[in-house]
């Protein structure tokens, strides 16, 4: 029997919020008709093996690297390709990777640049040990997957020996669609003048949220609302007191990752505030994808976030918010995302896929 081997932490409704696990689920998505097993590996975790058949096609194992490291060994041996969620994963199927090298292919979804992460947080040691993970993938990975042009450009430039194949899968929204009825204040109170600003994320330091909420208080004007959607709902609402909002000028929800739809269709822009460093540069952010899934008009600070300012979407600098702001949708940034998901949709990810396994594929495997 013939399956896909994927290693990453399997996405779950408590951790969908994350655009990491949105994005396995997508990929995970584009192969339903296969046989694929999920590898959740952990060190320190996992010490009892645990297996669990999501359907006909699906099984996730959730394993400890080193006390299962001989069954490890086995599934990815009979495997016809490895789909790796990020070079993070990497070190804990390093040794088998090795051991098969020729016989079983892998593929590498970079998610983003981890090296640079790891850099910005302050992690160091992880750092230098990415850096070791990240050559060993340029050297022997069958296919890399990025998530944007602006990524494919930037690991061209650092590994210019790689001789895989490469490829886009840039939709990583996981395709919200509005169902039913907001619970909240401010869409009961929408009239057609009211201009919604949406905040759709968690407190994260990269994430500027002071900066947002210094522009936001700068925004007097009385048919201005502000929806922010988090997990951390106590955080914000500790936040928003401290700014001493006038009344129903602000309200904090949170909700299901299924639920999202239903507010960004009320909304009219969006905060996305990212630094103008690497690591935002080369992103397809979720958030952002989403923002113009629903015609939503960013609010930005770095223009340049992944490939989006190629396909000149409208936004908003920061800078330039005013009490003027009118409520509208954005049908250009409609068309942008129906264009990005078509031309780095499933398909060429599927294709690419393929042709690896078919290279690959032996009697014994078939």
């Amino acid at each position: 029997m013939s399956y896909i081997v994927f290693v990453s932490t399997f996405p779950t409704e408590a951790n969908m919020r994350d655009g990491y696990f949105r994005r396995v689920h997508c990929v995970d998505q584009a192969f339903m008709e296969t046989k694929r097993i999920h590898l959740d590996i952990r060190f320190w975790k996992n010490l009892k093996k645990k297996m669990v058949s999501q359907d006909k096609n699906m099984q996730v194992m959730h394993l400890n690297a080193i006390l299962h490291f001989f069954l490890i060994s086995t599934v990815l041996r009979k495997s016809n390709i490895i789909y790796i969620h990020s070079i993070a994963k990497v070190p804990g199927i390093l040794l088998q990777l090795k051991i098969l090298a020729g016989k079983v292919p892998f593929a590498v979804d970079l998610h983003g640049v981890m090296i640079e992460e790891q850099q910005l947080a302050g992690n160091f040691l992880k750092a230098w040990l990415y850096t070791y993970i990240e050559k060993f993938c340029f050297r022997n990975s069958s296919i890399n997957v990025h998530v944007s042009e602006v990524m494919q450009a930037h690991f061209r430039t650092k590994y210019p020996s790689f001789r895989g194949e490469e490829c886009i899968f840039a939709t990583n929204s996981g395709n919200q669609s509005a169902v039913g009825s907001p619970q909240s204040a401010i869409s009961s109170q929408q009239s057609k003048d009211e201009v919604v600003i949406i905040y759709s994320g968690n407190c994260q330091k990269w994430q500027n949220i002071d900066l947002m909420l210094e522009t936001m208080q700068k925004l007097t004007a009385t048919n201005i609302k502000f929806l922010i959607l988090s997990g951390q709902k106590k955080h914000f609402e500790k936040l928003i007191r401290h700014k001493n909002f006038p009344a129903g000028k602000v309200e904090v929800i949170s909700v299901k990752p299924e639920e999202l739809g239903t507010y960004y269709e009320m909304a009219h822009y969006g905060f996305i505030l990212r630094d103008d460093i690497l690591v935002n540069r080369v992103a397809n952010p979720t958030k952002l994808a989403e923002y113009l899934q629903y015609g939503i008009v960013p609010i930005v600070k770095l223009v340049d976030i992944g490939d989006y300012a190629r396909f000149d979407y409208d936004y908003v600098p920061y800078q330039e918010l005013n009490n003027e702001l009118t409520p509208r949708k954005s049908e250009k940034n409609r068309g942008i995302y129906r264009e990005i998901s078509l031309k780095y949709g499933s398909n060429p990810l599927q294709d690419s896929i393929s042709r690896i396994q078919n290279r690959y594929m032996t009697p014994s495997k078939a």
